[in-house]
């Protein structure tokens, strides 16, 4: 469950940037192709069933309507082709990404995610999984006007409650994803195998928090990702709660059709 919340907050967060010029950060052209490849902290490739890990973002299409800009984005990876992955309901509803932009909003869809869920556990339960969720993201993730020096307010970017009872037992748990102190440093020119690009360097700590039945259990990383107007993410970096270096994703190519 956490690995999923965190594929999930990490494909959220590090997407939804509008700035005044009109740029997302996240590619807007159908057929644009990002490939990343991920690192642990001494900079080995990180393995995925005995394979490098690694992770695309395709733009399936665009719509614009006035004011408005409807980003459909397709999601996939390493983590995504295991035999365990291909059979769970909730990983394949994160494939699929809906960004709606406005003049001066994001909107990020979740629904298919939580519709999975409630569905996977209602089966395993035999149809007696009772399941309540509930979304907090609180938009605009980012003002429009962004610009280095920026402090940006916390916000919830998910909540969920989920309660059940089978054989006269009732297990239910509360899980936050909160997002906080949150600063733009700076720009910075970021050079990768796929190329050098003008990044805002955008610094934040996530927090995750697991409250329930038979669990109690929070988890902080702090987290430093470079991002281009035009492209999205070029490098991000993860640390502990001790600030020590655990991983690292890089945009290795771009591929357009």
């Amino acid at each position: 469950m956490q690995k999923l919340l965190f594929i999930f907050t990490t494909v959220l967060f590090f997407q939804l940037l509008p700035t005044k010029a009109q740029t997302y950060f996240v590619p807007t052209a159908p057929g644009t192709t990002l490939l990343y490849k991920n690192y642990d902290s001494k900079g080995k490739p990180v393995k995925v069933d005995k394979k490098d890990d690694w992770q695309t973002q395709t733009v399936e299409k665009t719509e614009k309507s006035g004011d408005t800009t409807i980003v459909y984005i397709a999601v996939d990876g390493a983590a995504f082709q295991t035999a365990d992955a291909k059979s769970n309901a909730m990983i394949e509803s994160i494939k699929k990404l809906k960004f709606k932009i406005t003049k001066d909003s994001v909107y990020f869809s979740i629904d298919p995610f939580f519709a999975a869920m409630g569905n996977m556990v209602s089966g395993a339960s035999g149809g007696q999984a009772e399941m309540n969720v509930k979304s907090k993201l609180k938009g605009p993730v980012f003002p429009v006007n962004l610009k280095p020096g920026d402090k940006l307010d916390d916000f919830i970017s998910g909540y969920i409650e989920y309660s059940t009872s089978a054989a006269g037992m009732n297990f239910s748990f509360t899980s936050v994803t909160t997002e906080k102190d949150r600063i733009i440093e700076g720009e910075e020119n970021v050079t990768t195998p796929a190329g050098t690009f003008k990044c805002y360097k955008y610094r934040h700590t996530s927090t995750f928090e697991m409250k329930g039945s038979m669990m109690n259990q929070k988890q902080t990383t702090k987290n430093i990702t470079w991002m281009n107007p035009e492209v999205g993410i070029v490098k991000s970096e993860n640390y502990n709660d001790k600030g020590k270096l655990e991983s690292r994703q890089v945009l290795e190519k771009i591929e357009k059709k």
